[in-house]
């Protein structure tokens, strides 16, 4: 099995990685891949040190990190640190909870991370279907 870390060169990925290679999924791969291809050479080293199982391969593109991936995971967070700051600064400014995932600097945080994830999606695999699974969402009777 392959998983690929769209966003893999965030500091809990070595966690991820350990906790699912540590896992009894038949995990052969781990792609990740990052924008910040610096910080995942080193974020990566320490994810592969942790994995128990399979290998870690860090990609110097997303088409290489997605492809035949079975499964796709993203942590991303566009702007980086910088527009967090920024996003709950203003939300605080005006008296309201500042926190990157309710409220304005949500609602920001969310604007500018949607349609990243749209071209992301578009250009991850398509979903594979179980054996033996059905599209109809009907049964007959």
């Amino acid at each position: 099995m392959k998983i690929a870390v769209i966003g893999g060169a965030g500091v809990r990925t070595p966690l991820l990685v350990g906790g699912l290679t540590g896992s009894d999924l038949p995990i052969d791969e781990i792609a990740l891949y990052d924008v910040d291809q610096d910080r995942l050479s080193t974020i990566g080293g320490v994810a592969a040190r942790m994995a128990a199982q399979g290998r870690v391969v860090l990609s110097a593109s997303l088409d290489d990190c997605v492809t035949g991936a079975d499964f796709v995971f993203t942590s991303i967070r566009v702007g980086g640190l910088a527009h967090r700051v920024r996003d709950e600064t203003i939300a605080l400014s005006h008296g309201i909870v500042g926190q990157e995932t309710v409220g304005p600097a949500g609602f920001a945080m969310a604007a500018r991370t949607i349609p990243h994830m749209v071209q992301y999606a578009r250009r991850s695999p398509a979903p594979r279907r179980a054996p033996g699974s059905s599209t109809s969402r009907t049964r007959s009777a």
